[in-house]
């Protein structure tokens, strides 16, 4: 794994990194960047307490 640091929409490496000019590369977010992206978007949904209900009964390990 390679860290860098964003600065004005571009990543600063950390280490130098021998890879040819203009490949693509995937950057992978920390986990609470992932939440922020969906924060919100159930606000509006009357059945909400149900849908949260049916995950954990879903998530649920039977022994």
């Amino acid at each position: 794994m390679i860290k860098g640091i964003l600065k004005k929409d571009r990543v600063i490496l950390e280490e130098k990194v021998n890879l040819p000019e203009g490949i693509e590369v995937t950057v992978l977010l920390p986990p609470k960047y992932h939440l922020l992206e969906m924060s919100g978007r159930w606000k509006d949904r009357k059945d909400l307490d149900k849908v949260i209900k049916e995950i954990y009964k879903s998530r649920n390990i039977k022994k």
